[in-house]
């Protein structure tokens, strides 16, 4: 659990201010996230967690962090941007990384990814 609550306080360190809200970016970062290379890292990794969690469930006292970290993802990206498109894709990646934390899970695109997020930037095409 206290993974969980330092991974919260992390995702709340981060500043998203610099990312654009011009219509004409955010649609080009959101194709590149929708690129099928993108796409196959990710719901590879989707399904490695999956499968942990098959032996390690989340517990019930963790739920409500979880929960918690993808609200507060998703209002930073929809604050900074207005999209709701790309909130969302913020709040699974956030929902990913926070579940992996929970399971001690180690993966080298994961790493890039949250990387990405540490920089300031919204992880995107090729990681």
């Amino acid at each position: 659990m206290n993974e969980l609550l330092q991974f919260k306080l992390w995702l709340e360190s981060l500043d998203f201010s610099t990312w654009p809200t011009d219509a004409e970016t955010l649609d080009s970062w959101l194709d590149l996230r929708d690129a099928f290379e993108f796409e196959r890292e990710w719901e590879h990794v989707v399904r490695q967690l999956q499968n942990l969690e098959l032996e390690f469930p989340v517990q019930a006292d963790q739920q409500p962090v979880l929960e918690d970290i993808q609200k507060t993802a998703f209002l930073a990206a929809i604050r900074v941007t207005g999209s709701s498109e790309l909130a969302a894709y913020v709040s699974d990646d956030f929902d990913v990384l926070a579940r992996a934390t929970r399971l001690g899970f180690n993966d080298r695109w994961l790493n890039t990814l949250r990387l990405r997020y540490e920089q300031g930037r919204f992880p995107h095409g090729t990681l």
